[in-house]
């Protein structure tokens, strides 16, 4: 459940910067959504934009990474629990980059032509924002995973007359 919350929140911010990195080139704001979305739609993703698709497709969008974010959760939280800093970063960046080549190159570049006729995805993507997008999805986990980390409750034994206790306390 937690690595779904993590998930959400690498997939949400991931998106944030696609939004704001579109909008800073004049694109569409959810360009990105628009084209991930001609998986599922093929062509017609491009020209039809209207609020509910694009809506549907961003649902979408945090569903994929609450499913990824799992994985990435178990893998740091199990395998890099006790790493220091530089290598859980390291590990967190080839996850990312790992997922952005799987998904990209061993997935949608002959998925998408098989199924719709075309590879949108692949051909309108740029590939280092494909990167970047994945990137910000892996540290955004690294950076929350602190949320998840169990430290159990240990009560303080009660003293009664503690030698360096408050002296104001022990005359009343």
């Amino acid at each position: 459940m937690l690595g779904m919350v993590f998930g959400v929140i690498g997939a949400a911010v991931s998106l944030i910067a696609n939004v704001v990195g579109a909008a800073l080139t004049g694109r569409h704001p959810l360009e990105l959504i628009r084209v991930y979305l001609t998986f599922p739609m093929g062509e017609r993703a491009l020209s039809h934009a209207s609020g509910e698709v694009l809506t549907v497709g961003c649902v979408l969008y945090l569903i994929t990474g609450a499913i990824y974010g799992i994985a990435f959760h178990i893998v740091i939280s199990t395998f890099l629990a006790n790493a220091p800093t530089g290598r859980r970063f390291l590990a967190a960046t080839l996850m990312g980059l790992g997922l952005w080549v799987v998904n990209f190159y061993g997935i949608l570049s002959w998925l998408q032509p098989v199924l719709l006729g075309g590879s949108w995805i692949v051909d309108m993507v740029p590939f280092w924002v494909a990167a970047l997008t994945h990137l910000a999805f892996a540290w955004t986990i690294l950076a929350v995973e602190f949320w998840g980390v169990f430290v159990p409750y240990q009560q303080t034994p009660f003293v009664a007359n503690p030698p360096n206790g408050n002296a104001a306390a022990r005359r009343s």
